[in-house]
Order: C-alpha cells, then structure tokens, then sequence
C-alpha cells in the first residue's frame, strides 16, 4: 500500500517540507519520477525513526 503526503501529514505530523528537507539531507530516498510521491510501509518507519 502507497501512503500519500497528505496522509503522512495528517497521520504522522511531519510536514511536505520537512520531507523534502528529509530527502535532500539524503535521509529519504528522492523521489525518482518526480510526479506524486508514494510512501511504503519501509519509508513510514523511516519517517519515525527520523
């Protein structure tokens, strides 16, 4: 299952730009087809651990 931004957002409290800040710092993969980014269940954890 793909998590949207928005979902991440309102479920986790961590904002489109900190996620960015996440994937520029090299924390997040990038988002490879620079369309809507989809988050897997690995990323969520990710996102907590950060």
């Amino acid at each position: 299952m793909g998590y949207k931004v928005k979902w991440v957002e309102d479920n986790l409290g961590v904002t489109r730009k900190a996620l960015r800040g996440f994937e520029k710092a090299g924390l997040m993969p990038e988002n490879r087809d620079r369309k809507y980014r989809d988050y897997d269940d690995d990323d969520i954890d990710r996102i907590w651990t950060i």
